[in-house]
């Protein structure tokens, strides 16, 4: 008899957090490495002659270079948690189907009608104590990465300042450091939540 515990392929936020644990794994090995990158530019910036421009200016423009791909590694992470969660929303909705609920149409792709027909079976997202603010700026974020690469045109900039977000119209979108780790358990959090109400509306639902 193996000793390895069989994986329920079926549990959504099994899945979900096997992902989300990839993702972790992967953000966390790139900061290790950039900020041992980080950490050497500044002794050799430590050692530099005020006098030595050329020296200077190289190190400035390898910072910058390394900032920029550290802060590609936090946009690609948080592409990866909003997908997660998106695919999540899919199972769920899939094992509330199974498990005898009345869900209208094809379970949604996207997480606005997902949204919609959890709420058909009692489960409000854009309600207490759901973060539905918090989801839909990480949607906005996702939105901004994925279809403008990251640049902030007109429409985008005034959305992402909505929520607090530092976005200037022309500018590659700067990520608040730490986002990446604080969308990361707010998936987790919300994905644990979304199950643990679709029990209790079975339980009131008879």
């Amino acid at each position: 008899m193996s000793d390895i515990e069989e994986v329920d392929f079926d549990d959504p936020v099994l899945m979900a957090r096997i992902t989300l644990s990839e993702l972790k794994r992967f953000y966390d090995e790139a900061t290790k490495h950039f900020d041992a990158q980080f950490a050497r530019l500044e002794m050799c910036a430590k050692s530099t002659l005020p006098e030595d421009d050329d020296e200077s200016e190289y190190l400035s423009v390898m910072m910058e270079e390394l900032e920029g791909m550290s802060d590609l590694v936090q946009k690609f992470g948080v592409i990866g948690i909003y997908r997660t969660f998106e695919i999540f929303l899919r199972k769920a909705v899939g094992r509330q189907r199974m498990a005898g609920a009345v869900i209208s149409g094809q379970t949604a792709r996207y997480v606005d009608k997902l949204k919609d027909q959890l709420k058909e079976i009692g489960v409000e997202l854009t309600q207490p104590p759901f973060q539905w603010q918090e989801i839909t700026k990480l949607r906005e974020i996702r939105n901004c990465i994925a279809h403008n690469e990251g640049w902030v045109d007109k429409e985008s900039a005034s959305i992402l300042r909505s929520y607090g977000l530092p976005a200037e119209e022309g500018h590659c979108l700067k990520l608040p450091k730490g986002y990446f780790l604080e969308a990361l358990e707010l998936v987790d959090k919300t994905c644990e939540l979304i199950i643990e109400k679709c029990g209790e509306a079975r339980k009131q639902g008879g």
